[in-house]
Formats: structure tokens, sequence, C-alpha cells
């Protein structure tokens, strides 16, 4: 009697593919994320869609919707009455989900905004706010956290903080508005294009910042071109100092 012969049929398994760059490979993700914060950088630097603080750039809500949509990534938002008008307390909840294209959740944050909210320099905060204000923080806030649980450190790759500006504590922003505007912007742009190198000493890397000064200054018509070398030296010293307390 002869054997009866099977047939052996091979199944592959599906790749999982990342989520939101369509590939399983990492080395094809990372080059995307590069591509996509390189594309946002340009976005969020000619519309000025970040804040300053302290010499670091916090990107705006505008700028994380913008890169969730270059990535087909969306924020769906539910907001929650949570008010006590009997104690005139206003508040809200937001609840983000940030979903792809295909209807996927990817991330979900929460955020609230009330008008019992206030600071250092302003204690009434957002006494005086409408309802329909505090609503749209609370969404904006949600809306933040969530892309920025996907997305921070694509932001990061871009050269901004991967905390959103509307996480940011209100005093430090109001700290930041008293202080040197101007220092702060040759700070961050000092932190971009100064980087001391995995082999440069520390007088290497200081005379390159230096270097830096002095185009940025001739730049600057309030700057005289012929400055004291010892006043770049000052000036270098402060940036030096501020960018190695990140």
């Amino acid at each position: 009697m002869e054997e009866e012969k099977q047939e052996i049929i091979s199944v592959e398994e599906p790749v999982q593919t990342l989520s939101i760059f369509g590939t399983a490979s990492p080395k094809v993700a990372i080059k995307k994320a590069v591509e996509i914060a390189d594309a946002v950088k340009g976005i969020i630097t000619e519309r000025n869609l970040y804040t300053l603080i302290r010499g670091k750039a916090y990107v705006h809500c505008e700028g994380w919707t913008t890169m969730g949509a270059l990535l087909g990534l969306f924020a769906h938002v539910e907001v929650e009455d949570l008010s006590n008008f009997e104690e005139n307390i206003r508040r809200y909840r937001a609840i983000c989900e940030a979903k792809t294209l295909d209807g996927r959740t990817l991330t979900k944050a929460e955020s609230e905004c009330s008008n019992q909210e206030g600071t250092q320099e302003n204690k009434e905060g957002k006494s005086n706010w409408e309802d329909y204000a505090l609503r749209s923080m609370a969404e904006t806030r949600a809306t933040s956290k969530a892309l920025r649980l996907a997305l921070g450190w694509i932001m990061k790759l871009a050269g901004y903080e991967a905390t959103p500006m509307e996480e940011v504590d209100e005093n430090n922003m109001v700290e930041s508005e008293n202080a040197n505007g101007e220092f702060d912007e040759k700070l961050f742009k000092y932190n971009r294009e100064v980087v001391k190198g995995e082999n440069e000493t520390n007088k290497q890397y200081i005379i390159k910042g230096i270097e830096w000064l002095k185009k940025e200054l001739k730049k600057d018509v309030k700057y005289n071109s012929d400055m004291k070398y010892n006043e770049l030296i000052d000036i270098h010293n402060k940036l030096y100092s501020e960018y190695y307390k990140k």
C-alpha cells in the first residue's frame, strides 16, 4: 500500500509595522522621522509657532497638530463639564485621542482648565475667562499632550523641546517675559548651531563659539563690528554656562 504524500503548505505570518511610519524597519522609521522633523522645523520657525523660555523653544499646539497631520495622526477630543456653579467654579476636562487615519488610537491624554488658575504675577489668572475660552484651553492642552506622547521624540529631532508650550508652568512664562528676550533668541540659535564635537576640547569649543558670535554680532546693527575680544569672551561664557545647565 502506497503512503499518501502530504503537501506541506507554508504560512507566512504578517509583518507587524510601526503604526505611524508603515514599516517594521527601525532604520527606515528613523529616516522618515528625520525627514518629518526637518520639514516641520521650517514651518514652526517661519510661522513662529514656538515660545522661547530661558533659551529653550516650546512648540505651540498648532506645531504639534502640523506634525501629526504629516504623519496621518489627528486629534479627537471630548470635553467634560466639571463646573460647580454654586461655588462659582467653572472647570472643564478634555480627553484627547491621537488617532491614525484608519481609526486606531495611538495615544490618549487628558487635561483640565478652570477659572481657579492663577500665577504669582497675576493672582486673578483665568477668573474672568468666558466658558468657551476655558473649554478651548482644556482641549488645546489635551491635544498637545496626546500628540507629545506619540511625537515628542521627533519634535526633539527638530531642535525643539518635547514639552508642548501649553504644558509649561505659567509662572515660568511670566519670568521669561521679564527676562532678556534678545539673549534667549541668541541662546536658542547658539544651542542649535554651535554643538560640541565628540572629540572636541573645551578650548576648541570656546573658539568655535566665539567665531559664531562674531558672525552673529556683525549681522546686528546695534553692535559694533569692532567689539573688543574680551567682550566677546564674556558673552560666550554666559552662553557656555547656560548651555551646560540643561
